[in-house]
């Protein structure tokens, strides 16, 4: 890493306060979050989301959400987990029903995200739970005619349009105009696809129809506010009848959901950092011991299934004691970026470079056809790490101890793999250091 780069760099954020960073915005959010395994077992739970189902967080760690899922809305969200899991969607948002631990039903919005492990394997679901009880409850008194007062309507904080079977808006609360940033006379008799500009309007126009076939529709669409930022809103368009049952209209609700889908991705971003610095040695950037060690796993598992050889390389850097001991652990640091740096510029694509130690890294070559491969790669490393650093003024010379092992012809799993590799890098450390030196029986 050039050492330009290096002073001007902004400190790194330790690991200890990104972890508390991301605890407290999971647990003192203002909705209902949890981590849920591929198979429905709560893995994680805020302290909302205990709230609104009533159950203690150890007590929901025992259940899946498919126990705590109205029976009618379960199939729905099976349906969207499947297709989550299956690649087709990258999140879903829904409606739903849970079960309260005292028996009462809650009417919740769920937006649900998938995080992958680094091999691209589901790892677990977030979910964002937001408690839309009374919502609802209002949404379907509007609905079933109970309720036609316009204060309450008026006063309800998402939008609220009656639209006729012609889907003309025939009454429009102030939420929904302030919404759509107009007057709500300008709204009274304007057809609902104009809500929104051109490219939209189809859609509009095709969830409308649909929910004039007797079937409540729910979507998410965007829409730019006044201030140019972006709202995402959640529409449910419900049919409304009359006392005969004959479908005279819609009611639709707009909500924006901008906070519930801020907070998602802020989550999502959080995990993938913690998932990232977790995995990568914060001085270097390289992966460290533990996703090397998955990456040599599915490296092996390659090359078994298609008859093929890999190699690995262990490096350890000779001469950089004396480095630490002449300009300090600073400097150090500065040469195991630098290091790292030309390491990743000297191998092949294919390859990768890992610190697994003070001083000591690995490479991983998963595709060679001979030893020798894996030595004209070895001494390329060898060659750049050899070649002098100019580092705050300072020229500091170094080179490197490498010991190869390859499989299938040294080894058979990743451990005694690992182990010889190691055994012939110290073999060309007795042997008077700055050598490579491929693994041999004694």
């Amino acid at each position: 890493m050039p050492c330009e780069s290096t002073e001007a760099a902004p400190p790194e954020m330790p690991l200890a306060t990104e972890g508390r960073l991301f605890r407290d915005t999971f647990e003192n959010a203002a909705v209902g979050l949890a981590h849920v395994s591929p198979q429905g077992q709560w893995l994680r739970i805020n302290n909302m989301l205990s709230e609104t189902l009533g159950y203690a967080a150890s007590e929901l760690k025992q259940l899946t959400f498919q126990e705590l899922t109205h029976p009618d809305d379960l199939g729905e969200d099976l349906t969207n987990v499947q297709r989550m899991l299956a690649g087709e969607i990258q999140r879903y948002s829904m409606g739903k029903r849970y079960l309260h631990k005292s028996g009462k039903i809650v009417w919740a919005q769920l937006t649900v995200s998938l995080i992958r492990t680094p091999a691209g394997d589901p790892d677990y679901f977030i979910s964002v739970v937001e408690d839309i009880s009374e919502r609802k409850r209002l949404e379907l008194q509007i609905q079933e005619g109970r309720s036609q007062n316009a204060v309450i309507a008026e006063n309800l904080p998402c939008g609220l349009a009656v639209l006729n079977g012609q889907l003309e808006i025939q009454y429009a609360n102030l939420t929904l105009a302030n919404t759509f940033a107009c007057s709500t006379a300008s709204l009274k008799g304007a057809h609902v696809s104009q809500l929104y500009p051109m490219p939209a309007q189809a859609l509009i126009l095709q969830h409308a129809t649909q929910a004039l076939t007797d079937e409540v529709v729910r979507f998410q669409k965007d829409h730019q506010g006044i201030d140019g930022t972006t709202q995402h809103l959640q529409v449910t368009l419900a049919p409304r009848k009359t006392h005969d049952g004959h479908i005279s209209g819609l009611v639709m609700v707009v909500d924006d959901v901008s906070e519930l889908v801020r907070t998602q991705n802020a989550l999502i971003a959080s995990a993938k950092m913690l998932q990232h610095l977790s995995q990568h040695d914060p001085l270097t950037g390289l992966p460290n011991r533990a996703l090397f060690r998955d990456s040599l796993q599915q490296a092996l598992a390659t090359a078994r299934r298609q008859l093929t050889r890999l190699a690995l390389v262990f490096i350890d850097l000779d001469k950089f004691k004396p480095v630490n001991d002449r300009y300090g652990h600073l400097m150090g640091d500065r040469v195991l970026q630098e290091a790292a740096a030309r390491m990743r510029q000297s191998v092949r694509e294919s390859d990768s470079v890992a610190r697994i130690g003070g001083d000591e890294f690995v490479l991983l070559l998963p595709l060679v056809d001979s030893e020798q491969d894996a030595i004209t790669v070895a001494l390329k490393v060898r060659a750049d790490l050899a070649m002098p650093m100019l580092i705050d003024g300072h020229e500091v010379n170094i080179s490197c101890s490498g010991g190869v092992a390859l499989f299938p012809d040294h080894a058979s799993d990743a451990d005694q793999l690992l182990s010889l590799a190691d055994s012939a890098m110290y073999r060309a450390k007795r042997a008077g250091s700055d050598q490579v030196v491929v693994f041999s029986p004694p």
